[in-house]
Parts: C-alpha cells; sequence; structure tokens
C-alpha cells in the first residue's frame, strides 16, 4: 500500500468525496489524512472521514501533515475555483519541500534527487535564473572563507562544463584574458563558471557539465556526483556547490543561499514552483541596482518572508573589479549586464581613475557585439567579462588593434558586510 495524503473541497459532494477514497484505496492507496482547503457550495463543513482532516491555511497544515502521517505521495483532488493555479503551485511547493510527490488529474512532480554525497559541510548557492548573480555570490563567500584561513572549493556545473570533472587548483594558471585562451588552447572551455571562480576567488574549483533543468530546478543529465567527489579528493573543510541558471545541484546541501535580482517579475517568486526554491533557502540575497530600489526591495521581501518565515533576506549590489588599473586611461567595458547598469559601471571605474569609460552591453549576443564593438571610440584598456565570447571575439578583436586587454569582475558588496551573510550561514551548518 502507497501511504498517501489527498487535497478536498467543499465544492465537491461530501458522498463524491468518498467514493474517490474508495476507489484510491482499490488501486493501492492507504490513504493517511486528508486537507481541507475550504469551499462551501456542496457542504458547509469538512466531511466526516475515516481519517485525520486538517482545517486551516492549507500550506501550513500540508506541512504539517507530511511531516506527521509520512506520506509517500500528495493527492489531489480538489479543483477551481477553491484551487486555482498558483495556489495548487504553492501546494506543490510545500510537499517537495517535504521530499514528497504531488500528482493529480494529468500531472504529477516528484522532488528532486538530492542524494548525500559527501559529509564535507556543503553551502548550496543557488539562483533564480541565468545570470541572478549566484557565481558573484559564490565568489564573494569564497573570498571571505578562504581570507578567514578556511580550505574552500567550488563545485560548479554548466551547459559548457567538461565531459569530465575537471579541477582547477588555486594559482595553477594565469587571471588574465590570456590566461584564459591558453585554457581554451588546451581544449578546455574557458569561460566556464568554475575558470570564472578560480580566476576571481583564487581558491580550489570543480567543472562538471549539465543539460537541461525542470521547473523544480532538477537536472539528470550530468556528472555533478563525480565532480564532488574529485573535490573530495582535494580534503576541504567546506564546498560551495553552485547551481547553474535555474538548476540547483543535484545534492543535499547543509545551507542554501537564493540569489535574486531586484527585478525579478513577482511571479517567478511567488508563482510557479518559485515558492519551492524559496521554502528550502536558508538565506535570500537580493541583488539591487544601485539606484533608489529601496521600495522595491521591501516589497520582495513581503513576498519572500510570506513564503519562507525563516528566511533571512539581505540585499546586495555590485561593484566592478578591474583585473589592470584603470587610472588615467580610457576604458571600454564589455559586459552582459542590462542596459540600466551602466550608470554604475561608469560611476565605479570613474571612482578608480578611469578617464573615460564607454560601456558595451551585448556580451551575450555575438551578432550585436561584433557591431558594438566597431563602433567603439578609441580606447587604452579593454576591459571583458568571463564569457565564451570574450576568447572567441572580444580577445582577437583587441590584439588586432594593439589593445590591452583586462578582465572585470561584478563583485557583490553585501549591505552591511559578507561578514553578516557568512554568519548566518554559519549558524545554519552549526544547526545541521
Amino acid at each position: 500500500m502507497h501511504r498517501c495524503l489527498v487535497l478536498i473541497d467543499g465544492q465537491h459532494y461530501p458522498p463524491v468525496v468518498e467514493r474517490a477514497l474508495e476507489a484510491l484505496s482499490a488501486d493501492g492507496y492507504l490513504v493517511v489524512g486528508a486537507v481541507f482547503l475550504g469551499g462551501t457550495e456542496k457542504t458547509d463543513r469538512p466531511p466526516d472521514l475515516a481519517m485525520p482532516v486538517g482545517v486551516g491555511d492549507p500550506s501550513r497544515v500540508l506541512a504539517e501533515f507530511i511531516q506527521t502521517y509520512d506520506p509517500e505521495v500528495v493527492i489531489d483532488l480538489s479543483d477551481e475555483p477553491v484551487l486555482d493555479h498558483r495556489k495548487r503551485f504553492e501546494l506543490i511547493s510545500v510537499a517537495l519541500q517535504g521530499g514528497v510527490g504531488y500528482r493529480g488529474a494529468g500531472y504529477r512532480f516528484d522532488p528532486p534527487e538530492l542524494p548525500q554525497l559527501t559529509t564535507v559541510p556543503t553551502v548550496a548557492v543557488t539562483g533564480t535564473g541565468k545570470r541572478a548573480g549566484k557565481t558573484s555570490v559564490a565568489i564573494e563567500l569564497a573570498r571571505f572563507w578562504r581570507d578567514a584561513g578556511r580550505q574552500v572549493c567550488i563545485v560548479t556545473m554548466g551547459r559548457g562544463g567538461p565531459a569530465h570533472p575537471t579541477v582547477l587548483r588555486a594559482g595553477e594558471f594565469s587571471p588574465s584574458i590570456a590566461g584564459l585562451a591558453a585554457l581554451a588552447e588546451r581544449g578546455m572551455h574557458a569561460a566556464s563558471d568554475y575558470v570564472e571562480d578560480a580566476v576571481f576567488a583564487g581558491v580550489d574549483t570543480i567543472g562538471t557539465f549539465r543539460c537541461g533543468a525542470g521547473v523544480s530546478g532538477e537536472t539528470d543529465i550530468h556528472n555533478f556526483a563525480a565532480g564532488v567527489a574529485a573535490a573530495g579528493r582535494l580534503s576541504p573543510e567546506l564546498m560551495i556547490l553552485e547551481g547553474s541558471g535555474t538548476a540547483i545541484p543535484p545534492a543535499r546541501t547543509d545551507a542554501h543561499v537564493l540569489v535574486m535580482p531586484i527585478d525579478i517579475d513577482p511571479e517567478f517568486v511567488a508563482g510557479y514552483l518559485g515558492p519551492y526554491r524559496v521554502r528550502t533557502a536558508s538565506v535570500a540575497v537580493v541583488i539591487d541596482s544601485g539606484s533608489d530600489d529601496a521600495g522595491r526591495i521591501e516589497s520582495l521581501k513581503v513576498v519572500l518572508s510570506r513564503l519562507n518565515q525563516d528566511l533571512t533576506i539581505m540585499s546586495a549590489s555590485y561593484e566592478m573589479e578591474p583585473s589592470l588599473p584603470v587610472g588615467g586611461r580610457r576604458v571600454l567595458a564589455v559586459t552582459t549586464a542590462p542596459e540600466w547598469a551602466s550608470h554604475q559601471l561608469v560611476d565605479d571605474l570613474r571612482r578608480q581613475g578611469a578617464s573615460a569609460v564607454e560601456v558595451v552591453h551585448s556580451l551575450s549576443d555575438r551578432t550585436r557585439l561584433r557591431d558594438d564593438l566597431e563602433a567603439a571610440t578609441e580606447v587604452d584598456v579593454l576591459l571583458v567579462e568571463v564569457k565564451a565570447a570574450a576568447v572567441d571575439l572580444v580577445l582577437p578583436w583587441a590584439v588586432d588593434r594593439g589593445i590591452e586587454v583586462g578582465l572585470i569582475h561584478n563583485r557583490v558588496i553585501v549591505t552591511g558586510g559578507t561578514d553578516r551573510l557568512v554568519a548566518r550561514i554559519e549558524d545554519v551548518l552549526a544547526k545541521r
């Protein structure tokens, strides 16, 4: 018999609900509890059933029933208008967080497989999407722990990751565009996150690949487990497991940092399976745009706190960190950052002494990038992010023109200090 919880409502006649439960029993299910979602069209009270019936806030009651009755699956016997799509996805998120599957008429969601791959303390850094800022946050955490004398390594996965887990030891190669080109000449994808982490964090990194990501962040085509095993052979005290796009690290972790931009569509936080990501996080880091985002951050905090009352929410911003001195020089910065971030980029480099700053935002669009580079005015130094197009297009363009090339890193500046973020993570680790 498969243990299950059922979701029922008052839009169905109680005898119909009872017949549905009998059908489930005949199909091999043991119904250990029911959550009454409301609705008064067919009844004004929860039905009297031969199992516990929970009433109240559906998300809270479902979470309590999962913990109490240990089901294998939640079976949804409800319907609109009691349970609309957003409410349904929030309940799916509750079930997945509890490690329980969720199914209804014509669909099924299973919790991501998160095996225990290591006994070393692990911190997941994930994002709500591509370029949310997770790599920058992972680098900032690794730097902090490195400077504190901790032996830390980062395991990444990416759509451009290596076929076999690849280890880059701290200080193994030149942290420069030339160093990236040398890696590319060795047949390596020089713009994977593990390379960027190695360049800017100065710690051991391991690169793996993944293909695809489901709505809960699960990916089943990857070599991540082998990457964690390779990391374990380096004897670290702490591992940072970095997500990729919307994909989460396919491993059980001890703490979880969720990174999101301030301009994220609220539907991606409160709708779909956004609640699952929020509910499984220990800390949320919201990257603002450097402008007056106080109101937007407060609105986002309300949504995040409703979904996860135990979540610590912190804000952060970016600061440009060039690998070359820019004092008195005309700078061309080539980036994936959106147009609205241009003013901050310019201000950062101006504060560091650049005499003039021009910004190209098309590093992730190769067709547009070629035209933007040709339109650039005379410059003394070109700064570019660690991306595939940096090696393939930007470096050859600059070399042909005799322009010095350096790297730029979007350093995360946590409001109140990185030590606050680390203290919260370490508190979670200590409890685990």
